[in-house]
C-alpha cells in the first residue's frame, strides 16, 4: 500500500484540514466514503483524487451549506446537472441576503441605543392609555394553533365579499383583531378569536361566524413595528406599564394588524398591541 495511492485518515486529515471526527461523519453520511477500509482494524484509507472532493466539501461548509445540500451539489456536479447546482446556490444566496439585512437592522438598533441602553423596546412606541369605543364586528372563536389565524381571517373576508353582503354595502371599518384568551403562552393549543370590524347589514352563511358588539374599553396600547415573531417586545412594554402605573388587567390581550403581510416587508409590519385595563384606584 503506497503513500501516493493510499492515504491514512490521519494524513488525509492533515492535507484537507478536516478533522478525523468530521471525516468519519462524512463517511457515515456517505458524503465522502474512504476508498478502502481495513476489515480487521477498521482504519480508513483515501486516495489523492479524494482530496479535491474534501476541499469542495470544506468550501461549501464555509459558505453555510448543510451536509444534505452539499451531497446534492456534489451529485449534481458529477452528473453535470447545472440546474440543481444553480437552484441550491440561489436558495443559499437568498437566505444569506436575508441574514445580512437582519444583521444590518440589528446593527442600526444597537448603534441608535448605544447611549440609552434601552435595547428592550427598540421596535415599540411608548404605551398610551386610550378609550376604545364599542366595535361592531364579525368573529370566529376557536381553540387551536396560532398558525390558523390567516385561514380564519380569509374566512371572514370571504364572508364580507359575498355578493349579497356587497350589495348591502358591508365594509371593513377597522383593522383585523386577534384576541387571545389564554393566560399562558401556548401557540399550538390556545383559545382565541379573530374579529373583523364592519359596517352595513351582513348575512352570515356559516354557523362558526358570529356578529358581535365588542364593548367600549380602556386599553393600554403599544405600536410595534416588525416581524410577528418578535411581538413579545410590545407585550413586555405594555405589561411593565400596567405594573408601574397602578392598572389592573381586566380582559384578554388584543393584536390589531394595521397592514397586510402579503404585500408588506416583514420588518415594516405594523401591529397595535392592546391590554384591557382599569385603574386600581377606581375600585
Amino acid at each position: 500500500m503506497g503513500y501516493i495511492s493510499q492515504l491514512s485518515i490521519g494524513k488525509f486529515s492533515v492535507m484537507t484540514h478536516l478533522t478525523q471526527k468530521s471525516l468519519r461523519l462524512y463517511d457515515k453520511k456517505r458524503l465522502l466514503i474512504p476508498n478502502e477500509k481495513d476489515p480487521i482494524t477498521g482504519y480508513r484509507y483515501y486516495t489523492m483524487d479524494q482530496v479535491s472532493v474534501a476541499i469542495k466539501i470544506r468550501v461549501l461548509i464555509s459558505l453555510g451549506f448543510s451536509l444534505k445540500e452539499i451531497s446534492k451539489i456534489l451529485e449534481a456536479k458529477n452528473s453535470g446537472n447545472i440546474h440543481i447546482i444553480n437552484e441550491n446556490i440561489s436558495k443559499k444566496l437568498s437566505e444569506t441576503q436575508a441574514k445580512i439585512q437582519r444583521l444590518k437592522q440589528i446593527e442600526q438598533i444597537l448603534c441608535n441605543n448605544q447611549k440609552e441602553l434601552d435595547i428592550f423596546y427598540t421596535q415599540t412606541s411608548k404605551p398610551e392609555i386610550k378609550e376604545v369605543p364599542k366595535i361592531r364586528a364579525i368573529r370566529v372563536q376557536t381553540k387551536g394553533s396560532f398558525k390558523d389565524v390567516p385561514k380564519l381571517i380569509n374566512m371572514l373576508f370571504s364572508e364580507i365579499l359575498k355578493p349579497q353582503n356587497q350589495e348591502n354595502f358591508v365594509k371593513i371599518t377597522d383593522p383585523v383583531m386577534f384576541i387571545n384568551h389564554n393566560i399562558d403562552y401556548n401557540p399550538d393549543n390556545s383559545e382565541f378569536e379573530v374579529a373583523v370590524p364592519i359596517s352595513g347589514r351582513i348575512s352570515l352563511s356559516s354557523k362558526s361566524i358570529e356578529l358581535i358588539n365588542i364593548p367600549k374599553a380602556t386599553v393600554i396600547s403599544v405600536l410595534y413595528t416588525g416581524k410577528y415573531d418578535d411581538l413579545h417586545q410590545a407585550y413586555l412594554r405594555a405589561h411593565e406599564y400596567v405594573q408601574n402605573n397602578h392598572y389592573e388587567i381586566v380582559g384578554p390581550t388584543q393584536e390589531l394588524y394595521l397592514n397586510d403581510p402579503a404585500d408588506t416587508p416583514e420588518m415594516e409590519l405594523l401591529t397595535k398591541f392592546q391590554i384591557l385595563v382599569k385603574n386600581r384606584t377606581d375600585g
